[in-house]
């Protein structure tokens, strides 16, 4: 959120389909005397960052209708007598532990990006997740101002990126690769290879380049 200035819109595992799509607005539609829409979290997530954590955890069914929802950019309501619609860009983060729940491939298939990581095993790694967490409950102010000038680089990287990005190219050739890369997976449909092509250019405009590199690809 810091970084892209965007607010972090935050999807609780219990949340119900009234809580997150919308529902009836009872006290406007008592007062008005027709059925009146309250929007939903998602409403807030729109312009923002939608975040689900244990995403696996959620009950697979409204899983299914958020991603349609952020896939689609629009939430449509139909439920309990009322009607509506409302914009819904965002991009979703989510984090799971396969080991708690998997999650099905038709659902997985639906997130572009996907990164892997595990609990430092090194002792002094793991001291020194402590110390930084005791660190940012003493003084938040004073630790995030300790890495303020890493993340700024990371802040002007992004902005020079964005600006590049609309002037990537990418080879024929290259796209090829992501073709021969995703067939040798057994990838289904053509996501997995839209996504490769669109990480290439944005790894290459991060790289301050205008052409994508079999590096990018590969990467």
């Amino acid at each position: 959120g810091a970084l892209t200035g965007k607010k972090v819109v935050n999807i609780p595992l219990n949340v119900t389909e009234e809580q997150l799509f919308g529902g009836m607005d009872i006290d406007a539609t008592i007062r008005e005397g027709r059925p009146v829409v309250q929007k939903g979290i998602l409403s807030r997530a729109d312009g923002n960052i939608l975040y689900v954590d244990d995403v696996n955890l959620l009950d697979s069914r409204v899983l299914a209708s958020l991603m349609d929802c952020v896939l689609s950019g629009r939430v449509v309501l139909e439920r309990e007598g009322v009607s509506g619609e409302y914009s819904c860009d965002t991009t979703l983060i989510a984090t799971m532990n396969p080991q708690d729940s998997d999650i099905s491939s038709h659902l997985l298939d639906r997130f572009d990006l996907c990164a892997y990581s595990s609990f430092p095993e090194d002792v002094d790694e793991r001291r020194e997740i402590l110390k930084r967490n005791m660190d940012h409950q003493h003084d938040p102010k004073g630790f995030m101002e300790l890495f303020a000038d890493d993340e700024e680089k990371v802040r002007t990287d992004v902005d020079t990126a964005k600006k590049i990005l609309p002037l990537v190219t990418m080879s024929d050739e290259l796209m090829g690769v992501a073709v021969e890369l995703t067939s040798r997976v057994a990838a289904d449909g053509f996501r997995g290879d839209i996504a490769m092509v669109n990480t290439a250019m944005t790894l290459a405009a991060l790289n301050g380049r205008d052409e994508v590199m079999r590096k990018d690809v590969e990467e």
